[in-house]
């Protein structure tokens, strides 16, 4: 939930995450007046090295009023966010420091957490998964690869503009986007921490329209009689349960390599 009456100080949030236990009865729009226990919660554990979230436990809800507009969205651009990521912690933690959102990307989304904020025309530089999550950057030409990613330059410059997409919404199926796509318009709703992706996800309830950047399958070329084709996979997660379509599909990656006319031939 959010404050629509912000106060003056950019450092703090005017969202707060309630810890409900249960399916709330609230939906979006209603003016809500809550009590409950202030907790600082760490997913995954203190120990896990993620950002803390700020949360209201064991809450009693009262709905006021419904139909409410919303607060007005965050923009979240390349103009909008710093371009440090983090503070130097001096091999400890961050946490006790002082929020600084206009010099450190990592403090504004913690300054936004809970948060109603937008994107627009994001570049996908992480495809959509099987969880339905993808990654964007807000700052489409920021260490652009050939094939539309993002390249990782130092850790000096980790990509702060990056962000990941979630999805609040129930009616209408999650873009399986690829690298090098486009969501164009509007992409609006609450920031929140994801302890899977370290990293802060917008969970939209709304999400532009997805439009294709033509990444294809990159092509090799047959060896010559004095060359070599190597391939490799990573099967750090490949499991022996896995369907035998998804051996399949590496098998064929190499035993076959694809000609530029498009033709597959043994290698």
């Amino acid at each position: 939930m959010q404050d629509p009456n912000a106060d003056n100080d950019p450092r703090t949030s005017e969202g707060i995450f309630v810890y409900t236990s249960s399916a709330p009865t609230v939906k979006v729009g209603d003016s809500v007046s809550v009590s409950g226990y202030i907790s600082q919660y760490y997913p995954g554990g203190k120990d896990a090295g993620g950002l803390s979230v700020n949360e209201i436990a064991k809450p009693i809800v009262t709905t006021l009023s419904t139909g409410n507009k919303l607060p007005a969205p965050v923009v979240l651009d390349k103009k909008s966010i710093p371009s440090g990521f983090a503070p130097d912690a001096k091999g400890g933690s961050i946490e006790s420091l002082t929020l600084e959102p206009n010099k450190y990307a990592l403090d504004l989304f913690k300054s936004l957490e809970g948060m109603n904020v937008r994107f627009s025309d994001a570049r996908v530089v992480g495809a959509a998964n099987s969880y339905n999550e993808m990654w964007v950057t807000v700052d489409p030409n920021h260490n652009k690869t050939k094939r539309g990613g993002v390249y990782y330059g130092s850790y000096n410059d980790p990509n702060p503009a990056r962000l990941m997409v979630q999805t609040l919404i129930t009616n209408q199926a999650f873009p399986q986007a690829d690298v090098g796509d486009t969501l164009k318009g509007i992409t609006e709703g609450p920031l929140d921490w994801n302890q899977f992706g370290g990293t802060y996800a917008v969970q939209a309830r709304e999400i532009g329209t997805l439009k294709s950047g033509g990444l294809k399958p990159e092509v090799t070329t047959a060896a010559k009689s004095d060359e070599a084709s190597l391939a490799t996979y990573n099967v750090q997660n490949l499991a022996p349960k896995d369907p035998q379509a998804k051996y399949d599909r590496l098998a064929q990656g190499l035993i076959t390599w694809a000609s530029p006319a498009g033709a597959t031939r043994p290698r």
